[in-house]
């Protein structure tokens, strides 16, 4: 199921033959709580490009970075392959929280985004408005590219849009914070490709597995290990916003058992969690699927 290394230089060009090579079956399913939504090959394919569109209306261009501040959507799969079509770097941290302060909270996102120059910040309506007055060039995830706007072309197929190569920047990955000033780190596609292809030796992914994930997708291990690998790989994703498993952490489970997983990840707590559920949620559950 692994793609020969040597054909692949950047995810962008993998994943833009995964989505074409999974007939039947959606590459990515958004699942919260309104229920599963499909992003099928034709549908994703354009949403990408439509981002990438608007992106490149606000001057985004070859080796410039991009923000992206928002929760588990269709927006930051769109931003996130766009800004990549383009030749732009993703920069993608927590989205703005309604639980914290908002002057901590603007701070949070400011001083990275500031940091790596960001020439754009795509991010919630309510965070906008705030990194605006920042002076940072935010806008909301519903920006549209101005009419006629086009992208000509296929990344990695030899027509007018050239795509990024291997060296190229492909993620500013910042730290938690936890104990200092969050702090970046430059991943190229290579680096990228390195970590996906080494997680698929020990996993060998096949034509019949399936994912489900809850993890955020601004930390490496949701936007690499659940996203990315699953998109290389060919491997249909059915990806919760976290906030969903930390309400509802029995929705994880039920997500396994009716998309009929063979895989996922988690940290060690969010399988302690599942291990005190209360017999009434796990009952009629069958994860007989995950390998």
């Amino acid at each position: 199921m692994q793609a020969d290394p040597g054909l692949f230089h950047t995810i962008l060009n993998r994943w833009r033959r995964s989505t074409e090579g999974v007939p039947g079956r959606a590459p990515i399913t958004l699942l919260d709580e309104e229920g599963p939504r499909a992003l099928a090959g034709p549908a994703l394919l354009d949403l990408v490009r439509q981002r990438a569109a608007a992106l490149k209306d606000l001057g985004v261009e070859p080796g410039h970075r991009v923000g992206l501040a928002l929760p588990t959507s269709e927006a930051f799969i769109g931003s996130l392959f766009g800004a990549w079509w383009l030749g732009a770097a993703a920069v993608p941290l927590a989205p703005l929280s309604d639980r914290q302060d908002a002057a901590h909270e603007v701070a949070r996102l400011a001083r990275p985004f500031s940091s790596v120059g960001a020439r754009a910040v795509v991010t919630t309506p309510r965070a906008a408005r705030l990194l605006l007055a920042e002076g940072l060039p935010a806008v909301a995830p519903d920006f549209d590219a101005a009419p006629g706007a086009t992208l000509g072309g296929v990344p990695g197929t030899g027509t007018t849009a050239a795509g990024p190569s291997g060296a190229d920047l492909a993620v500013v990955q910042f730290s938690s914070g936890s104990t200092g000033h969050p702090k970046g780190v430059c991943l190229s596609h290579g680096n990228v490709l390195a970590n996906i292809r080494a997680i698929g030796e020990v996993l060998r992914p096949s034509y019949g597995d399936v994912g489900v994930a809850w993890l955020p997708l601004h930390h490496d291990m949701g936007l690499i290990g659940c996203l990315l690998w699953t998109q290389y790989n060919g491997i249909p994703v059915v990806l919760m916003p976290p906030e969903v498993f930390i309400r509802m952490p029995a929705r994880w489970l039920a997500a396994m058992s009716e998309f009929r997983a063979t895989l996922t990840s988690a940290p060690n707590f969010a399988y302690q969690l599942c291990a005190t559920l209360h017999d009434n949620h796990v009952r009629d559950l069958d994860l007989s699927s995950l390998r």
